[in-house]
């Protein structure tokens, strides 16, 4: 599959290739699956299907560690779209976790039987968690337009002093900031 062509704009940073990624030895490589898989775990990752680039990855890993060859896999192992893609499976599954976790260390703040808000402070940091968790009947196209549209966050959430957008990265994968304000003693 191919990302859609979208006319008049330029191109997102991670869906231009880096002279590391596009003149990697594995492309090298005298196995000519290895340069084509490769291919399309970037194919997937441009399309932020992580978890389907990651199947593509162990199924390469498996059929490189097959042909018993160190230095190919050491070259495997260290290109940057693989490792790039491994690192953000495993911020999302850190995310995950937190959002899925039931340890002890979350207090629930306050729940009313359809929504429930939790605080955790993290150990060792200044920094304080808190999660809401309920079930809302809301359309999907306004819970994406939460996240697209950083740029109007503060005109519509409470306490919230600043929101933008820092960087759209790919098409479906954007880096914003959101400054909220804290009652005494917790501060923005």
């Amino acid at each position: 599959s191919k990302i859609p062509l979208i006319i008049n704009r330029d191109p997102y940073p991670m869906e231009i290739e880096q002279d590391d990624e596009k003149y990697h030895e594995l492309t090298k490589s005298k196995y000519p699956e290895i340069a084509s898989k490769l291919q399309l775990i970037r194919q997937l990752h441009l399309e932020c299907v992580h978890y389907e680039a990651l199947d593509v990855i162990n199924e390469l890993e498996s059929f490189i560690k097959s042909k018993n060859d160190n230095k190919l896999l050491q070259l495997f192992q260290t290109h940057p779209r693989i490792t790039s893609i491994r690192k953000q499976i495993s911020q999302a599954n850190k995310m995950l976790n937190l959002l899925t976790s039931t340890d002890s260390d979350w207090k629930c703040i306050k729940d009313d039987g359809q929504w429930s808000t939790e605080y955790k402070h993290e150990q060792e940091t200044v920094y304080h968690s808190f999660r809401l968790m309920g079930i809302g009947k809301v359309k999907l196209i306004n819970i994406l337009a939460i996240f697209y549209e950083m740029d109007l966050i503060k005109t519509w959430m409470p306490l919230c002093k600043e929101s933008y957008e820092i960087k759209q990265l790919s098409l479906y994968q954007k880096c914003g900031y959101i400054r909220i304000k804290g009652f005494w003693p917790i501060h923005d």
